[in-house]
């Protein structure tokens, strides 16, 4: 009986309460805005975007260079003069065209959206 009282109150609290789901990190959820705001490339990344930007910018840079190497039924091929700011654009595009896929790795949708926009033929 005392349990089921003390149960209560602690439900009651809020400590029952279940918490918002957490976004998984490296997720295309957790890159989404700091990829979103590269895209944007209209000044100063907000502070807590700067390291997840970075890394948007890194991971889009390796996928680009390394796009080329990979087995032919998922090998990117983008053109070189395409600047960092349009591919994230590319991307941030995708993982808004698709938000039941944002608790997948970023790299995995990173690459999903550039073998789409530029496969190889």
């Amino acid at each position: 009986m005392v349990r089921k009282f003390l149960l209560s109150a602690l439900c009651l609290t809020g400590f029952c309460i279940p918490a918002a789901a957490e976004t998984v990190p490296n997720s295309g959820d957790y890159y989404r805005a700091a990829c979103r705001s590269l895209a944007a490339n209209t000044g100063p990344t907000p502070s807590e975007l700067v390291l997840p930007s970075l890394h948007c910018a890194i991971e889009i840079e390796d996928l680009a260079s390394m796009g080329r190497l990979l087995t032919s039924d998922t090998r990117i091929c983008k053109p070189v003069d395409v600047s960092v700011a349009e591919t994230a654009t590319v991307i941030s595009a995708f993982l808004d065209a698709h938000p039941d896929r944002l608790r997948e790795p970023f790299v995995v949708l990173a690459t999903t959206a550039l073998r789409e926009k530029w496969p190889c033929s």
